[in-house]
């Protein structure tokens, strides 16, 4: 018996499932396939090849190390300056550190007073008694710096001109020390 208004018109007679399986199919072989199969009916490409080169399969040997190139030695004259830089800034890491001592518990109480009291003015001029010695080391470590600077800008000209190693090992030396008086001193005053 078919129903009134034609039944199955307009209906796939095939099991609804089964038209589920076949356009999944579709989509997820065939589809492809086709794709990989037109992809072959192009142009043929004129591209390099993916291959080793011959130069890529020869053994590789390691070029030969350049002989140590001669760095000119420090004048006795560059030697004198650096060394009474670098005296300077250990002068003024010792009175640095005299200061430190003589002012921590000046500036932590000044610290913990009410600000105009006489503990937080007392305060005020141990820290400015610390920052003063620093001020030694840190003007002795920026002439070191521009001493290396020069040095450094005069050697590119002139290979026969040395010093930039032991310039660079003084400023090394001297800024380390001033960053550790710089940390000391925010720590006292944070």
């Amino acid at each position: 018996m078919v129903p009134v208004g034609g039944g199955f018109a307009g209906r796939n007679p095939v099991a609804p499932h089964l038209a589920n399986l076949y356009a999944t199919f579709m989509k997820k072989h065939l589809f492809p396939l086709t794709i990989l199969a037109l992809a072959g009916c192009g142009e043929r490409v004129n591209a390099p090849s993916l291959l080793p080169r011959a130069i890529e399969k020869q053994a590789t040997t390691t070029p030969p190390i350049p002989a140590p190139v001669n760095v000119a030695a420090i004048t006795p004259a560059l030697q004198s300056q650096v060394a009474q830089l670098l005296a300077r800034v250990k002068a003024g890491d010792s009175s640095f550190s005299k200061a430190d001592r003589d002012s921590n518990r000046l500036i932590l109480a000044g610290r913990r007073a009410a600000e105009g009291s006489e503990s937080w003015v007392a305060g005020q001029q141990a820290q400015s008694v610390l920052e003063a010695a620093r001020q030694d080391s840190a003007a002795a470590l920026a002439e070191i710096e521009t001493l290396l600077l020069a040095q450094t800008q005069a050697a590119s000209a002139d290979a026969a001109l040395g010093g930039v190693p032991e310039l660079t090992a003084a400023e090394a030396e001297a800024s380390a020390i001033v960053e550790r008086q710089t940390a000391r001193l925010q720590e006292l005053t944070r």
